[in-house]
């Protein structure tokens, strides 16, 4: 209904950049996390067409960016990339941004340094606030990564190292200051549970990245308790680990108990398609596992199962 809204009063006010947008945002959003080509590809060349208008519109590029947000797209939204660099300086997300095209077209020059001026926006605002800096987040969970394409694993291992580390001072720093009238309303054990996440995207990155930083990730503790099939992150890294070292028990074991995470209650703010995350990481352990112990051909066959159905979202 809100689409037909939109489609009409584009139809009554063409040309109007606001409605436009609205109704680019909205083609993305009505299928709630399924990426619906035809919808998306749409709500790029509307964005490009505001673009054209108005190149200082950061809703242009920002959803013409969203809108080619895949391999075989992102080379259209090269441009735009730039451009949201450009115009939003001192929005941490804008820069952010850019990296989804960037890592899409493997630039990961790009990527790492979208990400540490994203980490630099955001660590600048907070201190002016006076809150501690933050080294864990979505922003470092790409940065990670990107650091890992360059072949710099000892920044890492240091980003790594340092979102573990500052996790009790922003806990901490969050309970003293708790005081919703205010507009803190978040709890520190809330932004433990948001921190521990984190971590476990970022630790699960490194033991699959870089096999020399598997003893220092491994041994981080991150508590469970709370995250419902967010758990599979912390499970993850540790039975691919175990498969690798051709711990086939623990690896088997591992993958049945990120399984049964499928059971749990859902989560109305996990990302989208979080089950299918959680059934992918199962079956990606179970198939390293079984290829490893020498059932070569099973172990392909859960793999190319995994791999359809991470293709599927």
């Amino acid at each position: 209904r809100v689409l037909a809204r939109l489609e009409d009063m584009n139809k009554r006010y063409p040309r109007n950049d606001e409605v436009e947008l609205f109704l680019s945002l909205w083609l993305m959003g009505v299928t709630q996390g399924e990426r619906n080509v035809p919808n998306y590809l749409r709500a790029a060349k509307i964005s490009r067409e505001v673009y054209a208008r108005n190149p200082a519109h950061p809703g242009a590029t920002h959803y013409w960016i969203h809108g080619m947000d895949a391999p075989e797209t992102a080379a259209g939204a090269l441009e735009a990339a730039r451009v949201l660099a450009r115009i939003s300086p001192a929005a941490g997300h804008g820069q952010h941004m850019t990296s989804h095209i960037f890592s899409a077209l493997g630039m990961w020059d790009d990527l790492v340094s979208a990400n540490e001026r994203a980490m630099a926006v955001v660590n600048a605002a907070r201190a002016g606030r006076g809150h501690p800096p933050s080294d864990c987040g979505h922003y470092p969970e790409w940065l990670i990564y990107g650091y890992y394409q360059q072949g710099r694993p000892q920044d890492a291992d240091a980003l790594l190292a340092a979102c573990n580390d500052g996790r009790a001072a922003m806990v901490q720093w969050t309970d003293s200051h708790y005081d919703p009238k205010l507009g803190s309303s978040r709890t520190g054990e809330q932004v433990a549970l948001g921190l521990a996440k984190s971590l476990a995207s970022m630790r699960a990155t490194a033991v699959v990245e870089s096999p020399a930083a598997r003893g220092q990730a491994l041994a981080m503790d991150i508590d469970t308790k709370g995250m419902n099939r967010s758990a599979a992150w912390v499970w993850f890294p540790e039975g691919y680990a175990a498969a690798e070292r051709d711990d086939f028990a623990t690896a088997d074991s591992t993958s049945l108990r990120i399984a049964d995470l499928t059971r749990q209650p859902h989560d109305p703010e996990a990302a989208p398609n979080e089950d299918v995350y959680v059934e992918i990481m199962a079956q990606s352990v179970a198939g390293l596992s079984a290829f490893r112990r020498g059932d070569r051909q099973s172990g392909l066959d859960i793999i190319e199962r995994a791999a359809a159905r991470y293709e599927s979202v």
